[in-house]
């Protein structure tokens, strides 16, 4: 069965529309839980909490702690990662952005489900420090008359000008597994094609063998995103990790529309299969003939790339 479609649905029910052992890779980057970036995502109420001078509830973005974080995000992978090890072909990887104090967390609920974890890559860039110090604690606590000046004067000079323990973030991890292979390596690349990684044309750096540290700029375009992800970077994970021409690609969350277009358009994939919550669109299906109630920008850009015509 051959499928080339986009469909904005959750994906725990979109993944049980697939068959088995129909999908090369798995590419995700599924909600951080932390700061209210869980299950229950809501973009607008996050965008706000964010631009109130980049805090969350008194604290830096990414900041606010609590150790049931990483037990929920655990619950609630496990149940997808087992339904994306039923539809993966042995051997298929599994890439899977996360937050980098959780990716014990995720890689957790990889390997309970049978994924094997394989490495941890990361994906490097230069980030906003989100330290800060704690003097405006002490300072409110004088205004509220809680504290007399000698105290704040005593604690200020105490905390000598330290912050909170965050240090300039430089990269974000991702998780590298792959569902058990069949046999030997040329055993499973001859029956599903997977198992092995291309490292004769990585889209970044082609020069060099790629590695586990990949160099890449933040998007400077956020499709109305909080946390997209670059486009060549995802290409050159493609690249490696899967085969052009054939299979399956599954990306849950990761794209906004625009970027899904533009990967789809330089990489040339045969077979696509996604399952997004795009804001601007209902409902995108890709077999290079038609399209449906997509915002009018979406639609300009779709017509640009050739082979996507408007349905009547």
């Amino acid at each position: 069965m051959s499928y080339r479609w986009v469909q904005p649905i959750d994906c725990r029910e979109g993944l049980k529309k697939l068959e088995d052992c129909s999908t090369h890779l798995v590419l995700t980057d599924p909600p951080y839980f932390i700061d209210g970036m869980g299950s229950d995502w809501d973009h607008s109420s996050l965008k706000k909490r964010a631009e109130k001078a980049g805090v969350v509830g008194s604290l830096p973005v990414g900041m606010k702690f609590d150790v049931k974080q990483g037990i929920q995000l655990q619950k609630f992978m496990k149940p997808i990662c087992q339904e994306l090890l039923r539809v993966t072909r042995p051997g298929g990887f599994f890439l899977c952005f996360t937050q980098n104090r959780l990716v014990h967390r995720m890689a957790l609920s990889m390997e309970e489900s049978g994924f094997e974890i394989r490495d941890v890559l990361l994906w490097q860039y230069q980030g906003q420090p989100k330290a800060f110090k704690q003097d405006h604690f002490v300072e409110r606590n004088y205004i509220k008359g809680r504290i007399s000046k000698v105290e704040r004067d005593r604690l200020i000079d105490k905390l000598d000008g330290r912050k909170t323990p965050q240090l300039k973030p430089q990269g974000e991890m991702i998780v590298l597994a792959q569902k058990p292979k069949e046999g030997t390596f040329v055993h499973n690349w001859d029956i599903y094609e997977t198992g092995l990684i291309d490292v004769s044309q990585p889209y970044l750096t082609p020069e060099k063998f790629p590695g586990t540290v990949i160099p890449v700029a933040k998007p400077t375009k956020k499709y109305n995103h909080m946390t997209p992800k670059p486009i060549d970077l995802l290409r050159h994970l493609i690249r490696i990790f899967s085969i052009k021409g054939g299979g399956y690609l599954i990306l849950l969350q990761v794209l906004e529309v625009l970027e899904l277009l533009l990967v789809l358009k330089k990489e040339t994939l045969s077979d696509l299969k996604t399952t997004l919550r795009p804001p601007s669109w209902q409902i995108l299906e890709l077999k290079g003939v038609w399209y449906e109630r997509c915002s009018s920008h979406t639609r300009r850009f779709a017509k640009s790339l050739g082979r996507i015509e408007a349905s009547s």
